[in-house]
């Protein structure tokens, strides 16, 4: 994303020491902060990272295993390549369209495979559901 600039708490300029990643990790015990709630995808509970400026929703191979045959043999040739903020492709399996339900909200939309990383609920998809990034509200 161009215009993206990291700075560290003092004022100091990383942002091309750091490369942007796609997967949202927590690492040695310690929660991340990144906001999450629970969509219910065609009857099955995914948890998902709120993230406000993907404008994809994305899901991990492993949840998308987890889902019944029925709407696996749904999986259609993806229909775009997204990339990580650093510029690197995300290694996408596929794309389904599915119903998103949050709450007593529903909307249906597009929802792309990835190979691995975290599952991302993106902006339009949150809108549509009536989700704020309130990490108090979900």
């Amino acid at each position: 994303m161009a215009g993206v600039k990291m700075v560290e708490s003092n004022g100091t300029d990383v942002t091309e020491e750091r490369k942007y990643v796609f997967k949202v990790d927590e690492a040695k015990g310690i929660p991340n902060k990144y906001p999450k709630c629970v969509i219910n995808m065609n009857g099955v509970g995914i948890e998902m990272y709120a993230d406000s400026c993907s404008p994809f929703t994305l899901l991990d191979k492993s949840d998308w295993d987890a889902m019944p045959n029925e709407i696996k043999s749904r999986l259609e040739v993806a229909d775009i390549q997204p990339n990580c903020y650093n510029g690197e492709p995300i290694p996408i399996i596929g794309m389904t369209r599915s119903v998103i339900k949050f709450k007593e909200r529903s909307t249906t939309g597009k929802i792309y495979i990835v190979e691995k990383g975290s599952n991302i609920l993106g902006w339009q998809h949150q809108r549509e559901l009536g989700i704020r990034l309130d990490p108090q509200q979900h």
